[in-house]
């Protein structure tokens, strides 16, 4: 495998800096903010739901495991009162892409938060296309692609 070297100084070298600026700035900007889209929302809050279903269901399972009725009742309680609290929903564009469907990669910042209210803040990535019928989900992804989505 041929080795490619370069060396860049004096002007290349500021001009290299520079465009690196400026592509770095431009996907800041782009990042949107997109709680105000109410279908993207809600396929968010069921994503998250079915994501953490089996969490729940694992730790009522426990709780029946060790047969202990205050702990069931406990942990019931704690169950049916966890609610996803999404926090924040920023969505990247691909820079470079002018027409639809779009790939879409989405950072959701979310809590299971249940009675006491102690549900500790995650962050997770998806991929969806955007395209004329709305908003369809493709998978999990990570932030890697959430900051360089220039496809």
């Amino acid at each position: 495998m041929p080795e490619f070297k370069t060396q860049l100084t004096g002007l290349q070298a500021i001009i290299a800096i520079v465009v690196l600026i400026i592509v770095v700035v431009v996907r800041v900007i782009t990042l949107n903010d997109m709680t105000g889209d109410e279908e993207l929302m809600q396929r968010i809050d069921t994503l998250l739901m079915d994501e953490y279903s089996p969490y729940v269901a694992d730790k009522m399972r426990t709780a029946f495991d060790a047969g202990d009725a205050s702990k069931i009742k406990a942990t019931a309680d704690s169950v049916t009162s966890t609610r996803v609290n999404i926090i924040a929903v920023k969505a990247s564009y691909p820079i470079l892409s002018f027409s639809l469907p779009k790939d879409v990669v989405v950072k959701v910042v979310f809590s299971l938060d249940d009675a006491s209210e102690t549900g500790e803040q995650r962050t997770i990535y998806y991929l969806f296309k955007r395209g004329v019928f709305g908003w369809q989900y493709q998978y999990i992804t990570s932030s890697v692609s959430y900051y360089l989505n220039f496809k």
